[in-house]
């Protein structure tokens, strides 16, 4: 998530690989806060969000990916996200995805859970970021 908000601030960032992003705080937060039960996750969701900008100092809703890669045009991107992910859902890879300009790939690993995606798929893992990269430098320079 991080990569994509500074590579949309910086433009000598030539591509991105994200990896189990979050889309915003709500679809970061949701999943979490009802896997625990909590009442009215949704709510508590928001209110997270309203917490992170009194300790922030600025608004999250500028830390947020979704709102930022639009501004990728041009520069490849390349979305991994597992596909039984119940911390960050995979919808938010697909939201991602969606909202970001061509040229971009989504890739969702089957029966990969949070941040496990390599672990999961070590070899397809880094034979398709590498190929990403390969084609992508390739194709821009």
């Amino acid at each position: 998530a991080a990569a994509l908000v500074a590579a949309a601030t910086e433009p000598s960032i030539k591509g991105v690989v994200a990896d189990c992003a979050f889309a915003d705080f709500y679809h970061a937060f949701y999943p979490r806060i009802a896997k625990k039960k909590y009442p009215l996750p949704g709510a508590v969701a928001t209110a997270i969000e309203k917490l992170l900008d009194l300790r922030l100092g600025i608004p999250a809703a500028q830390a947020v990916p979704l709102r930022h890669v639009a501004k990728l045009a041009g520069r490849p991107i390349l979305i991994i996200h597992g596909d039984a992910d119940t911390d960050t859902t995979p919808d938010n890879a697909q939201i991602l995805f969606n909202a970001c300009p061509l040229p971009k790939e989504l890739w969702l690993v089957p029966g990969a859970a949070h941040a496990k995606s390599h672990a999961q798929a070590s070899a397809q893992y880094e034979r398709r970021v590498l190929d990403f990269w390969s084609h992508a430098f390739q194709a821009g320079e």
